[in-house]
């Protein structure tokens, strides 16, 4: 099939945070995505001319639901590709109604910081992760009512959700989901369903691991550079025409 927009949302390494057209000195991100990064790579490879990248430095999974929701102009001929973020972040609208970030690069308890980073820091890890599972779960389902087609990979191993679907020896620990043997109940009834959808596999892990090999790293010294986005895009265009 002939796409004619590819539609992106994730995180940094979506966006091409560190790549020489997207670095703002000493660490920061440009104003607008690569065109240097793997989603401009693998439109190229694809034959795609439209591109829309929708992805933020610092996302969570909250806010790719979000993000995806709100453009919601999905068409039959696009190709979307969604990264999911880490499990354990999340985003706040500000009083003007600016969006702020919050995840592990700011955890320094010292620091004078506003509430809502003080609620971030206050909740517990498998809180996160089980808020995330239902925020990959929402992107799936209302995306499985477009007719667009659309592949997910992730930050983190997918698999690693399924830890949480053994009910043996749980103990009924409030998370602020509700009750620990409900929701792992939950990820257990779905996740099956959902896992399909992940047909890019282990793409961001392999790419991680080319990125470890290589040192190819971004002008931030800690995002990937230009030849690790290129094996990314390479590493998705083979798992696309594997599962066509």
């Amino acid at each position: 099939m002939k796409f004619n927009r590819l539609i992106t949302f994730g995180d940094s390494s979506t966006y091409g945070h560190g790549l020489p057209d997207c670095f703002i000195p000493p660490y920061n991100a440009g104003d607008y995505p690569s065109k240097l990064g793997w989603v401009n790579i693998l439109a190229d490879k694809l034959n795609i001319d439209k591109i829309v990248n929708l992805a933020r430095p610092g996302a969570s999974n909250r806010f790719i639901l979000h993000r995806i929701i709100n453009f919601n102009d999905f068409k039959k001929d696009d190709l979307v590709i969604i990264q999911f973020a880490h499990l354990t972040r999340d985003f706040y609208f500000k009083n003007d109604s600016k969006i702020e970030f919050v995840g592990s690069w700011n955890l320094d308890p010292d620091l004078d910081l506003d509430v809502n980073w003080k609620y971030f820091l206050g909740r517990e890890e498998l809180e996160y992760t089980f808020r995330s599972y239902e925020y990959i779960l929402s992107c799936i389902n209302f995306m499985k009512l477009k007719e667009t087609t659309f592949h997910c990979m992730s930050v983190e191993p997918i698999d690693n959700f399924t830890k949480f679907t053994d009910n043996t020896n749980v103990e009924d620990t409030i998370v602020g989901l509700g009750n620990y043997k409900f929701t792992s109940a939950l990820i257990k009834n779905t996740f099956e369903d959902i896992k399909k959808y992940f047909t890019l596999k282990d793409c961001h892990q392999e790419t991680n691991h080319f990125l470890n090999i290589h040192k190819d790293y971004a002008l931030d010294g800690n995002h990937w550079g230009e030849k690790t986005h290129n094996f990314c895009a390479e590493k998705i265009q083979y798992y696309l025409e594997k599962n066509d």
